[in-house]
């Protein structure tokens, strides 16, 4: 299973240190313009910092293959036991960017200083205040050692990382047949655990946020399932079943202890199904399926969130030969809209800030089943 996401803009983490820079420069600024207008009775306007630039830019993966092998024992016709395990090979990978980051300076023309702004690094920007000839030499110096800073803090950027880790997954479960036409299966999965690895390539480490041979927890929960299958007719089949996910023995944080401020209950999933047999070659099929989520606001970030879901699928079953089924199918995901709201430190300030996530997600699946002894 896995999946991967674009963001063509990059994400709020990334853009709000950026976009600090402007309102931080104003003020940091405003000193100065005031002591130039109570000495000259002009505003130099050096404040005058009306917006930033970027080229930031992010992309993610996640990819985990399971290879698994199990065997079965039916103790008679009504009752069969399973054991087996599956071996998990997990790998995520970031890329992205941090680029051209620039801001638009507007100082006051009046006063021959058009050429002082424009659109500029932060860093060049002050150096260009700074000689100006309207800050005395103690403000000249901090204003260059702040540009001298502000030229790593927003430097070019570049990440391409990724982690692997594998692990194994025992599995038990039990099967109950009381009838040709009513199926219950029961199954434990063991928690999987987990230790990310990290590679940095061409090193692109983000600015020093990450470092080739670092390791982090990524813990697959146990899971407890409950599935049945009835028959009321030969060719109506109903299924249902129930998913529960251990999260909340599983720590995620890499902190040696379980994540009880940041989930509150375990993960649980409901699910429906339908086929229907029209002919002895065509058949159809539909399902409903809901999540509920455990996690609470601690957990939620632009990089990690999780969600309430519903989807909701259909398919077509054709049976080509005696030896070959073909399947279609296709689904559709809707996440209920959520969002956080937390305490941005701007300076020492801290500034209230409203995080909202929401996304949707089609899939669409084609398959083939062959029985090399025919069908039966």
């Amino acid at each position: 299973g896995g999946g991967g996401a674009t963001f063509e803009k990059g994400l709020p983490s990334f853009e709000m240190p950026i976009s600090d820079v402007v309102p931080s420069l104003q003020s940091s600024l405003a000193p100065l313009d005031a002591g130039v207008n109570t000495a000259v009775g002009s505003d130099p306007m050096f404040r005058n910092i009306t917006g930033y630039n970027a080229d930031i830019f992010f992309e993610g993966t996640s990819a985990y293959f399971g290879y698994q092998l199990n065997a079965s024992y039916a103790i008679n016709d009504m009752i069969s036991v399973a054991i087996g395990g599956r071996y998990v090979m997990a790998k995520d990978v970031y890329t992205g960017n941090i680029n051209d980051v620039t801001i638009t300076a507007v100082p006051n023309a009046a006063m021959g200083l058009a050429g002082v702004g424009g659109t500029l690094t932060p860093g060049q920007y002050l150096r260009n205040v700074a000689g100006s000839g309207y800050a005395d030499p103690t403000t000249a110096a901090t204003l260059n050692a702040t540009a001298d800073y502000l030229d790593v803090a927003t430097g070019d950027r570049e990440v391409d990382v990724e982690f692997t880790a594998s692990g194994i997954t025992p599995i038990v479960s039990v099967n109950i047949a009381p009838s040709d036409k009513l199926n219950i299966a029961l199954k434990y999965e063991h928690q999987t655990t987990l230790e990310m690895e990290t590679k940095v390539n061409d090193g692109k480490d983000g600015g020093g946020m990450y470092a080739t041979g670092e390791t982090k927890k990524a813990d697959m929960p146990g899971q407890i399932t409950a599935g049945v299958m009835y028959k009321p007719s030969d060719k109506l089949m109903i299924t249902t079943g129930i998913h529960y996910y251990l999260d909340k023995a599983v720590d995620w944080d890499g902190q040696d202890t379980l994540d009880e401020n940041r989930i509150d209950n375990n993960f649980i999933e409901f699910a429906l199904g339908m086929e229907y047999g029209i002919n002895d070659k065509l058949s159809v099929s539909a399902g409903w399926l809901t999540t509920i989520t455990g996690v609470n606001d601690n957990y939620q970030s632009d990089l990690t969130y999780s969600l309430p879901t519903n989807t909701f699928g259909a398919g077509i079953g054709y049976k080509v030969n005696e030896m070959i089924d073909l399947s279609l199918g296709a689904s559709y995901t809707v996440y209920k809209e959520g969002s956080v709201q937390y305490d941005h430190m701007l300076g020492t300030n801290p500034v209230r800030v409203t995080e909202s996530y929401d996304k949707d997600v089609w899939i669409v699946a084609v398959g083939l089943n062959f029985s090399l002894g025919g069908a039966k």
